[in-house]
């Protein structure tokens, strides 16, 4: 009786359900190797655990999204895995970053400035003022809110418009249309004498000062409602991502908060003759406007470097789900390898026991010849 099973020292058959098994894991008494990647699943998930572009999202979808993530991470730290180095860990309990952005010199000379315009005005305002103030204080959202809702009243009533309106808005329309005129009465003037130059040049003075006067008081007023919007996701990126490079441009946006409120205040405090006198010396374009260039500027600074670490964050994870992968495709390979040593002893005993019983017959046979 011959045994049907293969000698233990041949290797299975290559084609075999055993050999595409074994083949994923590396046999006994050999150098380790890491094998290849051949399950459908884990290579599904390999692709979708690369770092993938980050997508721009407007401002009111980024808040959102970093305060739900805030709510699911109110008490606890997200991670990589421990493995991992230099993995980025984000800690919602964590305000450090705003005793690296008070520590900055140039931040504390500007709050210092907007606390003497404050001090300056409390001296100048009357009690009453003082009251109203304390009274009605409220947060900087809530006055531009009611500051657009008295925008749309005011300008849905129409009849209600006083006569000092109807003035002022006359004038103001008068103004730019003789500056949009301006150009032929600058050639007009070259063929006139010289006192006709002087006296247009001195009238398209008086005729810019109520358009720049206009300009400089909606400008204040647009620009808080949009510095205002810009804080919240400020604080939000930095609790994520407290780096120095976003902390130095937190720094640098908050001081020119404060200049800018400073200039503000002493401005919205004086009185007509005065603020006629700021416009013409300083208007809105040479003045405030190199402040709201530095807050976009170090704004854009902020946001490319908040997208430059979460692609750095996503780079990480994915390289620690590589080595977590490559982990358990090795264990599994030792596993395999044992359970092939296993079947190969299991094929050893069953030949032996094989053979064994082939010697029995033969002898048997034998002796009933005899």
């Amino acid at each position: 009786m011959s045994s049907s099973l293969p000698d233990f020292s041949e290797p299975p058959d290559r084609g075999g359900p055993l050999r595409r098994m074994i083949r994923l894991g590396h046999p006994p008494l050999k150098a380790p190797y890491r094998p290849l990647l051949r399950d459908g699943k884990l290579s599904k998930l390999l692709e979708k655990t690369k770092p993938q572009r980050f997508q721009s999202m407007d401002e009111a979808e980024l808040i959102e999204s970093l305060k739900t993530l805030q709510e699911v991470q109110e008490t606890g730290t997200d991670t990589t895995s421990s493995r991992t180095p230099n993995s980025i860990t984000v800690d919602m309990n964590r305000d450090a970053w705003a005793l690296d952005v008070t520590a900055n010199p140039s931040l504390r000379n500007k709050f210092e400035q907007l606390r003497l315009a404050v001090n300056e005005y409390n001296i100048a305002a009357t009690h009453e003022k003082r009251e109203i103030v304390i009274k009605n204080g409220c947060e900087l959202q809530d006055v531009l809110a009611q500051a657009n809702a008295m925008q749309e009243d005011r300008s849905s009533s129409k009849d209600a418009k006083s006569l000092n309106s109807n003035i002022q808005a006359g004038l103001q329309q008068f103004c730019k249309s003789t500056l949009y005129y301006a150009a032929v009465m600058d050639t007009m003037a070259q063929h006139h004498p010289e006192w006709v130059s002087l006296a247009w040049g001195t009238m398209k003075m008086l005729l810019m000062i109520p358009i720049e006067y206009q300009k400089v008081k909606e400008g204040i007023v647009t620009n808080l409602g949009r510095i205002g919007s810009k804080l919240e996701l400020v604080s939000l990126l930095l609790s994520f991502y407290p780096v120095e490079r976003m902390t130095n441009a937190a720094a640098a946006i908050y001081a020119s908060i404060a200049d800018f409120l400073a200039y503000c205040l002493r401005y919205l405090r004086s009185n007509c003759l005065v603020k006629t006198f700021k416009t013409m010396v300083a208007p809105f374009d040479t003045r405030l406007g190199p402040i709201l260039k530095t807050i976009d500027e170090n704004y854009a600074i902020l946001r490319q470097e908040a997208e430059i670490q979460f692609m750095i964050y996503q780079f990480q994870r994915h390289c620690s789900m590589q080595r977590d992968l490559s982990e358990i495709k090795e264990d599994h390979g030792r596993i395999i390898g044992i359970l092939e040593d296993i079947i190969r002893r299991d094929d050893m005993d069953r030949e032996r026991r094989s053979k064994t019983i082939d010697g029995q017959c033969q002898s048997g046979n034998a002796n009933w010849k005899f």
